[in-house]
């Protein structure tokens, strides 16, 4: 498995306006915007965070999620594959992809402070 550089390339490529950036991890790769993970690559496809916000456009192109083994278990972890048709129009996987972030950001602002990647403003 894995993803090779060529198709991150071209991703990274694609997501150009919400400023991506990859990193590898567990064998496939966390695409990040200001620290919060919003997207994964995992055998050259591109999976999006979602949520209630975006479920209902992954469900009705037929997506399917990312599954891993957890403990002899397959696991949904909360992404979902970006349909080709999506991928293959930049103006379209921009609007996914900021669906996606703005469920990172949402998920990250229902942790305790204590436990977020973008902490609130002190306040004076």
């Amino acid at each position: 498995m894995g993803t090779s550089d060529g198709a991150l390339e071209h991703i990274l490529d694609l997501l150009g306006p919400v400023e991506p950036e990859a990193k590898r991890m567990f064998g496939g790769l966390g695409i990040f915007r200001r620290g919060l993970m919003f997207a994964l690559m995992d055998d050259n496809t591109l999976y999006m965070k979602v949520y209630d916000l975006n479920r209902a456009d992954y469900e009705a192109k037929g997506s399917g999620p990312f599954v891993v083994v957890m403990r002899g278990k397959e696991t949904s972890i909360g992404y979902r594959e970006i349909p080709s048709n999506v991928v293959e129009d930049p103006d379209r996987l921009i609007k996914w992809a900021n669906k996606a972030i703005d469920v990172a950001l949402r998920a990250d602002a229902a942790k305790p402070v204590s436990k977020r990647k973008i902490k609130p403003p002190a306040s004076r």
